[in-house]
């Protein structure tokens, strides 16, 4: 949806309107002169809103031979009177090893980098390949000197860090957060289950074990909430010079507790 508002170049909330839902029960009502059947295929159904109530009718009861295909990202948003007349069918997320597989046929050389991004597209191809080719520096490298920075309690390296991690875009920047909220997610669950195969790779393995010998298990588990309130931050375009301070001051308290 973020992509499709893009192209549009809108930052408006997306809606399905009016005019829309008229001209669409508009040709509902035409002859169908190919094939005999009607398909009408409604692309972010969730987005219908308050004209879901003009649907429901030819929902309910459509004329013979015709079909309507609803696409929808959150079927949860839709309402039940909707979903109950319908059909459901819900398609899974691309499996690991074929985004792994589909980005190298594109021309992506970097199998750990590919595999870090993978983790934060959660099954998206089209949102991972958008991140491998804006996306220039891998993420676990830069929480990585957080990190060390952090434990140094050097104010002047922190705040080397602070400015240069500002210079990524907005984008990037989100990006990054949802990455540190990956990492301490594996890092937890791989903490708590003995069995867990964490998703991390071989460098971040380390990092993860090194961090939980130093820093509380609980702890840890609060400051994802904070990370989770610099993403709404970012989102109401926050300072990312601000946030990256913050956030490499908030791993300092981890380590030391204070």
């Amino acid at each position: 949806m973020t992509q499709w508002a893009e192209y549009l170049e809108s930052t408006k909330h997306p809606n399905i309107n009016r005019r829309q839902t008229r001209e669409l029960l508009h040709h509902y009502h035409f002859k169908a002169y190919e094939g005999g059947k009607k398909i009408f295929i409604i692309w972010g159904a969730e987005f219908l809103d308050k004209e879901s109530n003009r649907m429901l009718k030819i929902l309910e009861e459509p004329t013979d031979n015709t079909y309507f295909i609803l696409i929808s990202y959150d079927k949860k948003s839709l309402l039940p009177t909707i979903l109950s007349r319908t059909q459901q069918f819900d398609l899974p997320k691309v499996p690991d090893e074929q985004m792994e597989q589909y980005a190298l046929e594109q021309g992506q050389k970097d199998r750990d980098r590919i595999r870090e991004v993978i983790h934060l597209a959660d099954g998206n191809v089209v949102e991972m390949m958008q991140i491998l080719q804006e996306d220039k520096q891998m993420f676990s490298e830069v929480l990585l000197e957080a990190l060390r920075a952090a434990y140094s309690q050097n104010g002047v390296r922190i705040a080397d860090w602070a400015e240069e991690a500002a210079k990524m875009s907005h984008r990037e920047y989100f990006y990054f957060i949802r990455y540190q909220l990956h990492f301490i997610r594996e890092s937890l669950a791989g903490f708590a289950q003995d069995a867990y195969r964490k998703k991390l790779l071989p460098n971040e393995e380390k990092a993860a074990e090194w961090m939980l010998e130093r820093i509380r298990y609980q702890d840890l588990f609060d400051f994802a909430g904070e990370m989770d309130q610099y993403s709404r931050a970012l989102r109401q375009h926050g300072n990312t010079k601000i946030l990256s301070m913050k956030m490499a001051l908030g791993y300092k308290r981890l380590f030391y507790n204070n």
